[in-house]
């Protein structure tokens, strides 16, 4: 009890969920309280029993990334940013966090969510058994892209990549060359039949079979060489080596 306010403050639990280690992701963790017989977490009231669950019960928050993915009693739930709104997602037992992936993507009762652009998504036809990262694809300041793969595909958020998982490479991110207002960068992909560029975008006129990436946003492959995602017009591929 909070002698001050009278406030009971219940205790915020990390949690390790279903065997995949997790680390609170955030320094701005929300309070949990208690008030009027609602949960308070940061500006969202949370009413077990509007949702037909027990009025006793523990908090367990999981990620405050563009929205509030919390545990109650064994339930994983979640409440889009701005709104009092409360989704029951599925059983805490069922939950993990797929790894490398800034805890943006998990799996509860055998299916995969992508917590982003101020929403939570089920991604439909990804197989939660297979389901892994697959590489960075850009940097902007400290946020990442990166793309996920299971046996059938690879994908970014919603959008399917490449049907060809088992051939798919993701090369390193090179950082823009100079100083920008927003620091960033890019990275060439491919699968056994096209050659990508940033998340996902198709680099045109590039061969898959005979592409090399040279380091310092440099490839090139049979036909051309590209820099940052650009073919350089004019420049022999054959003898073309990358500047230190």
């Amino acid at each position: 009890m909070n002698t001050k306010t009278g406030i009971a403050v219940l205790a915020v639990v990390i949690v390790v969920a279903a065997g995949a280690n997790y680390t609170y992701r955030n320094s701005d963790e929300p309070e949990v309280t208690m008030q009027d017989g609602a949960y308070v977490i940061g500006d969202k009231r949370f009413i077990p029993q509007e949702y037909n669950l027990p009025a006793d019960g523990e908090i367990k928050i999981l990620s405050d990334y563009v929205g509030t993915l919390f545990a109650y009693n064994g339930t994983v739930i979640w409440s889009e940013q701005g709104t009092q709104g409360f989704e029951l997602v599925g059983d805490l037992k069922t939950f993990r966090f797929i790894p490398k992936t800034d805890d943006t993507y998990f799996v509860v009762n055998n299916t995969v969510y992508y917590i982003g652009d101020y929403k939570l998504t089920a991604l439909k036809g990804v197989d939660a058994q297979t389901v892994e990262f697959a590489g960075d694809c850009a940097y902007v300041e400290k946020n990442r892209g990166f793309y996920l793969k299971d046996k059938f595909t690879v994908f970014l958020k919603e959008k399917i990549v490449s049907r060809d998982p088992q051939n798919f490479v993701a090369y390193k991110v090179d950082w823009y060359p100079g100083a920008t207002e927003v620091p960033g960068g890019e990275g060439y992909a491919k699968d056994l039949k096209k050659v990508f560029y940033g998340c996902g975008d198709e680099l045109e006129g590039a061969d898959s079979a005979s592409f090399q990436y040279l380091g310092n946003g440099y490839a090139k492959d049979a036909r051309q060489v590209e820099y940052f995602g650009s073919v350089l017009p004019g420049t022999n591929h054959t003898t073309f080596t990358a500047p230190k």
